[in-house]
């Protein structure tokens, strides 16, 4: 009798691992950003969605760019300026050991790493739950002038 429990505890904790060895993971993440511009004379309106698939431990990273834009609706005191910029956007989710989404973002002018749009001192770093939504807003506002740049991410977890 005892044996048998021996027995059927070892089939038990071997079925788990193999079902957790096999389980892998995708993380499913779908975002949309928003740059909004209000300025003199002008204003500014791009969207970008997708949805894009990764497995769990691989470089997932999302990479946009925003291009031809207005220097202003990066920082208001560029706003006279007839300069075009391209925002290259890097967002990459991975899952932690508690379970949790953790975001690392990063927004930079295209060629121009030295300097950050919107006066960014860091880069973002969000954590959220699965399926929460989390977001980065980041703007200026001056009356009836502002510049404001949404981007929101969402991500599901599912085992294939």
């Amino acid at each position: 009798m005892r044996n048998l429990v021996i027995l059927s505890a070892a089939l038990v904790l071997s079925a788990c691992s193999h079902m957790s060895g096999d389980a892998a993971l995708a993380l499913v993440t779908s975002y949309e950003a928003r740059l909004e511009a209000a300025l003199t004379g002008q204003r500014v309106e791009m969207r970008r969605t997708s949805v894009v698939r990764t497995d769990d431990g691989s470089d997932g990273t999302l990479i946009f760019t925003l291009d031809n834009v207005p220097a202003g609706a990066f920082n208001l005191a560029d706003m006279d300026s007839e300069a075009l910029r391209s925002l290259q956007v890097a967002v990459r989710p991975e899952l932690t050991g508690s379970g949790d989404i953790h975001y690392s973002v990063q927004l930079e002018f295209d060629g121009e790493a030295a300097t950050t749009p919107f006066g960014l001192t860091s880069q973002p770093r969000l954590t959220v739950r699965p399926g929460e939504t989390a977001t980065v807003h980041l703007g200026q506002e001056a009356g009836d002038i502002y510049a404001r740049f949404t981007l929101d991410l969402t991500t599901s977890v599912e085992t294939r």
